[in-house]
């Protein structure tokens, strides 16, 4: 709750240079999902924008 006077301290919504980067973990999500596994993708971004890695879920499987 915020006092009177005071503006809303809420946490702020992802900025214009992080969308393409959302984005990109959709896409990687939607292709997780495409080869049967579970909707995650992530990407790794360093501060001044350069995508280090990125990457999906991948179901790994091993008969034993």
């Amino acid at each position: 709750m915020t006092a009177p006077g005071q503006a809303d301290a809420g946490p702020a919504g992802p900025s214009p240079e992080d969308l393409p980067h959302l984005r990109r973990c959709v896409e990687l999500a939607a292709e997780a999902v495409d080869a049967g596994d579970y909707p995650f993708g992530s990407v790794l971004v360093a501060g001044d924008g350069r995508v280090l890695a990125e990457d999906r879920n991948r179901e790994n499987s091993a008969v034993l």
